[in-house]
């Protein structure tokens, strides 16, 4: 899959969130398509998306991808960055896809994971499984189970409709998008030098950042139990703060707020280990930062 542009996918101007609404240890944000198509990066100059709220499996909306890349045998899709992973765990993942019949053009529909040697999905990319179908006007359900290999410290999710002839378009839809610890456990909260644990340690908060020319991970800088901030490319410039605080008893939820002092993209990525909701909140790069006040994603106890 070539990398040509990179577009965050939005439908409001500033800070936007995503939650999980698969299975409670599903640490994709957004892989139902429930309502959208946020929370997931466009990755190719070739590519658009869609929401269709009408179809869907399971209902009642996907993701329909169209690749309009000119040349022959080419890919063109969305990526999310999941997080960190355990060398030799083992993880489960799939999703299902479905390409419809009557299309000018023919390929495969795909499924696919980059495992990442740096933190926030940063680093090179090392095996890369992928999941495909060519069956038409079928939803195909494809699942599998891989150990994080050697080196690999974080993972992407990547899909997206492989097109063999040249010019034209090929459309495919996706939906019930997963990616879980095949123990069926959630991941504990282990702060580090890229990750804030926050409220009791049941929150995990990363941040990656990208500007025209380079891009990384966020340096954590915890403050407070409830409260921390990140630093991009300098310990004296703090880019933001941020806090997970207990609303449990005004509307049976946590409250994520935060504040930032950049203009550069910013992918938030807040995970609840007791639950295993996942949300990630997005600033595009050149875009003044705005505050987060999210009062309903994470719900109690």
């Amino acid at each position: 899959m070539r990398i040509s542009a990179r577009t965050i996918v939005s439908v409001l101007p500033a800070i936007l969130f995503f939650a999980s609404t698969a299975s409670a240890q599903n640490w994709v944000a957004n892989g139902n398509f429930d309502s959208n198509v946020g929370s997931w990066i466009i990755e190719d100059a070739g590519a658009s998306i869609v929401f269709d709220a009408a179809f869907g499996n399971p209902a009642p909306g996907s993701m329909r991808i169209t690749n309009s890349v000119p040349n022959q045998n080419t890919a063109a899709g969305v990526v999310q960055c999941l997080g960190e992973v355990t060398v030799g765990k083992q993880y489960s993942w799939g999703g299902r896809m479905f390409i419809p019949s009557g299309q000018n053009r023919t390929g495969r529909a795909m499924l696919g994971l980059r495992w990442r040697t740096g933190p926030g999905c940063t680093g090179t990319s090392l095996d890369q499984p992928r999941l495909q179908t060519t069956l038409l006007d079928t939803w195909d359900l494809k699942t599998e189970n891989d150990a994080a290999p050697p080196g690999a410290v974080s993972v992407q999710y990547v899909f997206f409709p492989s097109k063999v002839e040249a010019g034209g378009s090929l459309i495919a839809y996706f939906d019930n998008i997963f990616f879980k610890q095949a123990d069926g456990l959630v991941p504990p909260c282990v702060a580090d030098g890229i990750t804030l644990c926050l409220n009791g340690n049941r929150f995990a908060l990363t941040a990656t950042w990208r500007t025209a020319n380079a891009a990384g991970a966020g340096t954590a800088v915890p403050l407070t139990g409830d409260t921390g901030a990140f630093w991009f490319f300098s310990s004296n410039n703090l880019e933001g703060i941020f806090k997970l605080v207990t609303g449990c008893p005004v509307n049976n939820s946590y409250w994520f707020f935060g504040g930032g002092l950049t203009n550069v993209e910013v992918i938030l990525r807040a995970f609840d280990t007791a639950t295993g909701t996942a949300a990630v909140y997005l600033n595009p790069l050149n875009t003044a930062f705005q505050p987060i006040q999210d009062t309903s994603v994470f719900k109690c106890p």
